[in-house]
């Protein structure tokens, strides 16, 4: 008589493991923004994570809080670095230059 293989254990593994690809994709796709970066630094194509957020709404609601996120530290950043520049320039006495070849000599 064969014995039947029990696959559970590895249906379990199988989830755990997705699981914890999605939680470290999810901490990449805050600090990048980037879903091609994000999947590729956790070792999966880009389709995978697509296919995971198709199959997955709950994943899906939280990738999309994860590029709320994300958009949310890039506007700051923007405007924490205006605001910098801005003040740099008032600092030192001089307008801010309109022209983008003196904004970049300028450094803004």
């Amino acid at each position: 008589m064969i014995t039947p293989i029990n696959f559970s254990g590895y249906a379990m593994m199988r989830r755990e493991l997705r699981e914890a690809l999605q939680k470290t994709f999810l901490e990449q796709l805050i600090l990048t923004g980037n879903v091609k970066f994000s999947a590729h630094a956790i070792g999966v194509s880009q389709m995978s994570v697509y296919r995971w957020r198709w199959k997955d709404l709950e994943f899906a609601a939280r990738w999309n809080d994860a590029i709320q996120q994300a958009t949310d530290a890039a506007i700051k950043k923007a405007r924490r670095n205006a605001v910098d520049a801005v003040a740099r320039f008032i600092l030192e006495g001089r307008a801010v230059p309109k022209r983008k070849a003196e904004r970049e000599r300028w450094g803004v």
